[in-house]
């Protein structure tokens, strides 16, 4: 009995130290939990607590060395300490940022393994800290760590000519939105000018841009970018295409018979109508037809202290000078 007892006792004595040993295990474990956040990303845990500094200085385990990024960007070193150990965690590469030296733009193009840019690497596991690289404090000695290469595009400045004359004396004008110049990445939209003036018998529409002076077809340009420069100078021309369109006038004589185009009000449903002094036209090319019927005037009346003493009404287009003698309904450019 006294035996059995003993038993019972040691039994439980042991079953109450293994259950103190699991508690503390577990508090010890519940507690390191709380001092690292954990996000879920990637392909495992990542710990938003490792994110190293770059104080030598300071107490660290592993090293993450930036390797070629130009004028320190990028924070060239990180240190860790033991927080990599942790399962599943791993270290997430972040970009450097662009930059530009002397008129050149480098645009960050991710990280690599070995200086000859082989391997891409994005993330950085426990497995890569393994090796060995200088302490930076003290190249002599070693540190466990990985050295990562960034890789750079590098993009010339460039400089755009606009040439837009139609001839000596025909000029059309840029929209001030063209640029004149922009880094070798980037990619403007290229906008339409403005036609040189009237002459008086021609006038222009714009058809595209170009690279070259005579308009080759395959030389049309619908953007602006480094595609544009073909002779490799980093400069590019940029040639408007004006089309010339010579024309007749049609004009419209407003005072009629009453001799008077004051308060007169003229209107078309089809065509442009152009100012010149007291009169009108219209232009008319080559296989235009004027419709006449759709060009209507208006006068206001005669009024004079609140009686009218005369109402207009218009009554068509005429010619035969001062005798109105044939009505017209349209007008036809072979005339």
């Amino acid at each position: 009995m006294n035996k059995n007892f003993k038993r019972v006792c040691v039994s439980l004595f042991i079953i109450a130290i293994v259950a103190i040993i699991a508690f503390t295990f577990t508090s010890c474990k519940s507690e390191k939990d709380k001092t690292v956040v954990r996000e879920t990303g990637g392909t495992g845990v990542l710990l938003s607590a490792i994110t190293g500094h770059n104080d030598s200085s300071q107490e660290y385990k592993y090293i993450v060395d930036y390797a070629n990024c130009p004028n320190g960007i990028g924070n060239n070193k990180k240190f860790f300490s033991d927080e990599i150990e942790e399962e599943g965690a791993y270290i997430s590469l972040v970009s450097p940022g662009d930059y530009t030296s002397n008129g050149t733009k480098y645009v960050f193009d991710g990280w690599y393994k070995e200086s000859e840019l082989y391997n891409p690497i994005e993330t950085v596991t426990f497995g890569d800290l393994k090796t060995t690289i200088a302490r930076p404090e003290n190249p002599s000695e070693s540190v466990n760590g990985i050295r990562v290469y960034a890789k750079w595009l590098e993009y010339a400045s460039y400089t755009v000519t606009y040439v837009l004359n139609y001839d000596e004396t025909s000029i059309g004008t840029n929209d001030i939105r063209n640029v004149s110049s922009f880094v070798g990445d980037e990619t403007y939209t290229l906008y339409d000018p403005t036609p040189p003036a009237d002459t008086g018998s021609a006038y222009f529409t714009f058809e595209g841009w170009y690279t070259t002076s005579n308009f080759a077809s395959d030389s049309q340009a619908g953007k602006i970018d480094a595609t544009l420069d073909t002779s490799g100078n980093h400069q590019i021309t940029l040639y408007a295409h004006f089309v010339a369109t010579n024309y007749y006038k049609v004009t419209l004589n407003v005072k009629g018979n009453i001799n008077n185009s004051t308060q007169i009000n003229i209107t078309s449903t089809t065509h442009t109508l152009y100012q010149d002094g007291d009169d009108y036209y219209v232009k008319m090319s080559s296989g235009d037809t004027i419709d006449l019927t759709t060009i209507t005037c208006t006068k206001a009346n005669l009024v004079s202290g609140g009686n009218i003493l005369a109402q207009y009404t218009f009554n068509g287009w005429y010619t035969g000078n001062a005798s109105y003698s044939v009505r017209k309904t349209q007008v036809s450019y072979q005339e």
